[in-house]
């Protein structure tokens, strides 16, 4: 990469990093996708969305996802004990 293309590079990733994008690939790959002079623009626009989701969410909508993310990502034979738990002592807690 030319010196001041590698710049640029270097701008727009601080960019995303600083807009709390840095960790979303799907964030990430949509700017990469944009016309290198349109990048800036949308991560701007990404951060916007992200900011305006966190203030319209209601905190407890947001531990339900959290813990409907979990759920999904577990295996059967994990859902199947975490039932069993809840049924035999009422709550998640031992």
């Amino acid at each position: 990469m030319p010196s001041k293309s590698l710049a640029s590079h270097q701008r727009r990733k601080a960019a995303a990093a600083a807009a709390g994008l840095a960790d979303s690939q799907t964030a990430l790959l949509t700017v990469a996708q944009a016309a290198p002079e349109q990048q800036a623009r949308v991560v701007e626009e990404i951060a916007e969305r992200k900011a305006q989701k966190a203030t319209d969410v209601d905190p407890v909508e947001r531990e339900i996802d959290r813990l409907m993310r979990a759920w999904e990502a577990a295996s059967e034979p994990a859902r199947d004990r975490f039932i069993a738990h809840v049924r035999r002592f009422g709550r998640v807690c031992t």
